[in-house]
Parts: C-alpha cells; sequence; structure tokens
C-alpha cells in the first residue's frame, strides 16, 4: 500500500511540473526524497495537498468533469480494466482508493479511465467479431463449403493471433458470401396436393343384347341367324317312306351361315 502512495504522489509531481503548478525546485527535492527511499516531512505533504487542489480546481474550470458520471460508473470501470489487465494497475488501484475515500479524482485521472475504457471497448468489439467469424468457420464445414484444411487454418490464425491474413480473410469472406447465397435461396416447401374426395367414375361396359337364336360365325366375323339348307323334295320323299327317315334327314342336317354357308360357330369377342 506504501508503494503505492509513492507511485502516486511521484506521478502528481510530474503532472504539476507539466502544468506548471507550484516550485519546480521544490516539487524535485520532494521527487528526490521518494525516489531514494528518504521521510517526506509533514509541511512538504501539506504543499502537495495544496498543490494538488489547485490543478484540480484549474482541471475543472478548464474541462468540468461529466456530471452524469458517477463514482460507482468509474469504479465499475476500474473492475474491468482490471479484469482485462488494460492500464497500469497502480495507477488504477490509487484511483479506486481516492473514489471509495469519496474524494474527487483529477481531471486527467478521468481522461485516463476514458481512455482505457475506449481501448477496452475496442478490445472487446474485436474479442465479438473474431468469436462470429470462429462460429461461421463451424458453419461452413459443417454445410461443406470451402476447403475444411483451408477453413482449420483460418481457425487457428484467430485462435492464435487474433487475426487473418489478407488471403485468408478474403477466402473465408467469399465462403461466407456462398453460405448466406444458399441459406437465402432455401427452396420452398413442396406443398402436398390434398385428394379429392369426389369418388372415381367407373365405367361400365355396355352389355351386349342376348339373342339366343343368333351365333358368331367363325368365317364371317359377325352374328347371324343360322339357317338349315336342306332340300324339300327329299324331305318330302323321305316322309312319303318313312316318317323316320324323313325326320333323321332334318335333324341330322346342319344349320349353316347364311352368309359364306359355312358352320363353324365361335365365341363371341368383348366390346371395347
Amino acid at each position: 500500500m506504501e508503494s503505492n502512495k509513492v507511485l502516486w504522489t511521484l506521478d502528481l509531481i510530474e503532472k504539476l511540473k507539466a502544468a506548471q503548478i507550484g516550485d519546480e525546485s521544490r516539487l524535485n527535492v520532494i521527487k528526490k526524497a521518494l525516489e531514494n527511499g528518504k521521510t517526506v516531512y509533514g509541511d512538504d505533504k501539506e504543499y502537495l495537498q495544496e498543490q494538488f487542489k489547485v490543478m484540480q480546481e484549474k482541471g475543472e474550470r478548464q474541462t468540468p468533469t461529466d456530471p452524469s458520471k458517477t463514482d460507482e460508473k468509474r469504479l465499475y470501470i476500474i473492475s474491468k480494466l482490471q479484469e482485462a489487465e488494460i492500464g497500469n494497475h497502480v495507477k488504477l488501484e490509487t484511483i479506486k482508493e481516492t473514489l471509495q475515500g469519496n474524494e474527487t479524482i483529477s481531471v486527467e485521472d478521468d481522461a485516463y479511465l476514458d481512455e482505457k475504457y475506449e481501448q477496452l471497448q475496442k478490445v472487446d468489439d474485436s474479442e465479438a467479431k473474431i468469436q462470429q467469424k470462429l462460429e461461421m468457420i463451424e458453419k461452413l464445414k459443417r454445410s461443406e463449403i470451402g476447403s475444411s484444411e483451408k477453413l482449420d487454418e483460418c481457425k487457428n490464425a484467430l485462435n492464435q493471433f487474433g487475426e487473418l491474413t489478407e488471403e485468408g480473410e478474403s477466402y473465408l469472406q467469399t465462403k461466407i458470401e456462398q453460405y448466406k447465397k444458399i441459406h437465402r435461396e432455401q427452396p420452398k416447401p413442396i406443398t402436398q396436393v390434398a385428394k379429392s374426395n369426389t369418388a372415381k367414375r367407373i365405367v361400365k361396359k355396355r352389355t351386349r343384347p342376348v339373342d339366343p337364336d343368333a351365333k358368331y360365325c367363325a368365317y364371317c366375323q359377325r352374328s347371324v341367324h343360322p339357317e338349315r339348307d336342306f332340300s324339300v323334295g327329299a324331305l318330302v320323299v323321305l316322309l312319303f317312306l318313312g316318317i323316320i327317315p324323313g325326320l333323321l334327314y332334318y335333324a341330322l342336317k346342319a344349320a349353316n351361315c347364311p352368309i359364306c354357308k359355312h358352320h363353324q360357330w365361335q365365341i363371341p369377342p368383348d366390346e371395347d
């Protein structure tokens, strides 16, 4: 704790000299005593406190502090800077102790916090961009876009150095554009066509009118009425000789097609 106060006092002396506040020769004497580990007398301590107040008043007249920036916010900034190891640790601890003691910090210290906090924000933005690129590399590999070997090289460069070469950056951006284009042009889902509830029309074949006396001639390829082709005179003679011979003649005489005179019949084909 004592070493922190010494460093803070040495920093204060340099600021007083830079602002041309106080007697430079006396400030150099006090500085030399501190650097050599000697005791600073009480009147010298009071002198430094008076000059510190003068510097604060001068700084407030020139650059008024932001009234919206509370001490709680400054302490929060200090904690974030210490976590990120940004800034001079001793100086940050000194400013922290001043704030915790309900004392007003100098305009220079306030500007120092703003400067380092701005650096922290740039680091956070850079880390966020690196994380986004690493996530995109994983998406590209899952989508099989680009060379897996080159993507791994980009990943390793980001993890080790936090940045890519110009060639690596160009390659990665090209593949990211391809990925975005593919996902912008996703095909529309196929809408299933609802099945019609209308019953299918059953077409029945027209039934052919049945003529019990008709037969289908194999030669003429048509339905005809068969006719018996016999001699009437022969029938009369046979009947005169005997009824039985006449009946046999009539019964055994085959019925023929009236067109082609044949008696070859077949089953008629189905209608289309």
